[in-house]
């Protein structure tokens, strides 16, 4: 699928002091700002991410997240922001939050409480601070909105990421450390009624967005089907032209063919996954340089430093002591 970011959050962007021409640039991701809308695959939202992780403040995060800036540029945010409540309200933002962006909200819900959990559609990935924070946050901002009450907190909040005073002090409660993301509202917070609830907006919303989620797995591009396999198939070491191609049932010569259609070659898509696997496994794991190197194909650190200083312009030394 092909995700649009508008001209107009393009410059909500820019308004928060992003540069959005840097960030494609260091994200590997093609400049076509002089179109209407920007196109981003499900793999380069997670590099852009990924760059907002490294450069953005707590203050631009939380200004990010704040679902008054966003749901003008976002149909599904508004639909869940016209919601009766914010029961409802979290379950809408669940089903369409694929429209927006390739992030799979897990909702568990008990007697008393709702626990929400964000996680990537690429199994290989896991979502950087920024991108669980300001999921996080995106929705203390939906139900304090919608309610006109500023108090509401969430029972906990936990990542395995440091929140920071300042948004702490937002939050009303310490954050936890957990290996896995976790909010989690009481149902009385939850039942309480919005006063943005708008049912005539929703009889002409939903109709289309939901015309739009049924045609996400049609839209998909063949790249992007590549990109997938290429995060398990890389650790795996299953990852020559001939493994790859006969995984998807098909001659390497065709599995060409259909990426040189698509403006891309075999090679550039495994250099390109593998950077994106070597600075998760650098940043986010205690792995040894040699194990990292292994998983990504190569016998020797040096020839891993030698690649990794020419998908990134920095040093295993620098990525780590960031």
């Amino acid at each position: 699928m092909k995700l649009m970011i508008s001209k107009q959050f393009q410059g909500f962007i820019r308004s928060l002091g992003l540069p959005i021409e840097d960030l494609l640039k260091r994200a590997d991701i093609p400049n076509s700002l002089w179109k209407d809308h920007l196109e981003l695959s499900d793999t380069d939202y997670f590099r852009l991410f990924q760059e907002l992780d490294r450069i953005t403040t707590d203050q631009q995060l939380l200004a990010f997240s704040q679902i008054e800036h966003l749901h003008s540029f976002m149909p599904p945010f508004y639909a869940a922001l016209a919601s009766k409540n914010g029961e409802e309200a979290i379950e809408r933002f669940s089903t369409y939050k694929r429209l927006v962006g390739p992030v799979k909200v897990e909702l568990e819900k008990c007697s008393n409480h709702l626990a929400i959990h964000f996680s990537f559609l690429g199994k290989e990935n896991e979502l950087p601070r920024f991108a669980i924070l300001n999921e996080q946050l995106l929705l203390i901002s939906l139900l304090r909105t919608g309610t006109k009450d500023s108090t509401i907190k969430p029972i906990s909040i936990e990542s395995p990421f440091v929140y920071g005073a300042e948004l702490e002090k937002y939050i009303g409660l310490p954050a936890t450390y957990n290996k896995r993301n976790q909010l989690i509202f009481a149902v009385a917070d939850l039942t309480e009624t919005f006063f943005t609830q708008n049912n005539p907006m929703l009889e002409y919303l939903e109709p289309e967005l939901k015309r739009r989620l049924n045609s996400l797995s049609t839209n998909e591009t063949f790249t992007e089907w590549l990109q997938k396999e290429l995060f398990s198939a890389i650790p795996s070491g299953q990852c020559s032209l001939k493994a790859v191609s006969q995984t998807f049932g098909m001659s390497a010569r065709n599995l060409q063919r259909k990426l040189a259609a698509e403006q891309t070659t075999f090679h550039e898509q495994v250099q390109l996954t593998k950077k994106i696997l070597a600075e998760r496994y650098l940043q986010e794991t205690s792995l040894p340089t040699i194990d990292v190197a292994y998983l990504l194909g190569y016998t020797e650190t040096s020839s891993f430093a030698r690649a990794f200083k020419s998908w990134t312009g920095k040093t295993i030394s620098e990525v780590k002591s960031n």
